[in-house]
């Protein structure tokens, strides 16, 4: 008994570490540019489709204020 008990006095064995921690994988560096090119290309869609969208959102917001003389954005 004491055999076990002796390396888990004051510390757990690495055998018990291990089990209670979590599988990490290994993170590269290189991942913060995969993220940066990432957010670029999410910026640079979102500003396309709001450029390409821009005249069918002032149609409506024409549209709107002809049908009911009110401001289409609302105070």
């Amino acid at each position: 008994m004491t055999e076990v008990a002796e390396p888990l006095s004051g510390q757990m064995s690495e055998a018990v570490v291990k089990a209670m921690l979590p599988k990490v994988p290994f993170v590269a560096r290189g991942l913060r540019l995969d993220w940066a090119a990432k957010r670029g290309l999410d910026i640079g869609v979102a500003a396309t489709a709001l450029f390409l969208l821009l005249p069918l959102m002032l149609l409506i917001a024409v549209l709107v204020w002809a049908g009911d003389r009110k401001a289409p954005i609302f105070r």
